[in-house]
């Protein structure tokens, strides 16, 4: 089972998060994306465990205190086999967008029944979807995308577009 932790300043690195992790539970692995182009880590984390409970109690912890590393607010969420696969090979340099998608059916809401209606826009890299203190999903997710055509047309295409029985909307994320 594996933790994602975003939002990463540059100056964390995978020692100091095995450190933290390890105050309480041991982590099997850490691992922590570079940009091919500048070997640069891409501000997330990959924490995997070995025991399930280690790892559901780390979650826990973690998306219940408001930790900072540098500066930042530590996010917290579960990683999903599929998109670690996915990020580590398709995470590409420059053209990745971040979009933010609202109104979605909180119960439904998972990171596969997000992936089949945007990855005909592109190659999506992560899916970062926030869950609440109960560790039920809030009704948004962020997207991080490689489109296959102008920004502004996915966003046109997508915003309004039924996702899990619901109607949704869609916008680039300004916030980071």
């Amino acid at each position: 089972m594996s933790i994602y932790l975003g939002n990463l300043a540059p100056e964390v690195d995978a020692s100091l998060l095995r450190e933290l992790v390890a105050q309480i539970a041991p982590p099997a692995n850490v691992r922590l994306p570079r940009s091919k182009a500048t070997n640069r880590p891409q501000g997330f984390a990959f924490v995997d465990f070995t025991d399930n409970e280690d790892a559901e109690y780390v979650y826990k912890v973690l998306s219940k205190i408001k930790l900072e590393l540098f500066g930042r607010p530590l996010k917290t969420n579960w990683a999903s086999k599929s998109i670690n696969q996915t990020v580590a090979a398709e995470k590409r340099g420059t053209k990745e967008v971040r979009l933010f998608i609202g109104n979605l059916n909180s119960q439904l809401v998972r990171y596969d029944s997000l992936m089949q209606p945007l990855s005909r826009f592109g190659k999506v890299n992560n899916i970062d979807i926030p869950l609440d203190s109960n560790g039920v999903a809030k009704g948004y997710a962020f997207i991080s995308i490689e489109p296959n055509q102008p920004i502004d047309k996915v966003v046109a295409e997508l915003d309004g577009e039924y996702i899990l029985g619901k109607r949704c909307k869609v916008q680039l994320d300004r916030s980071g």
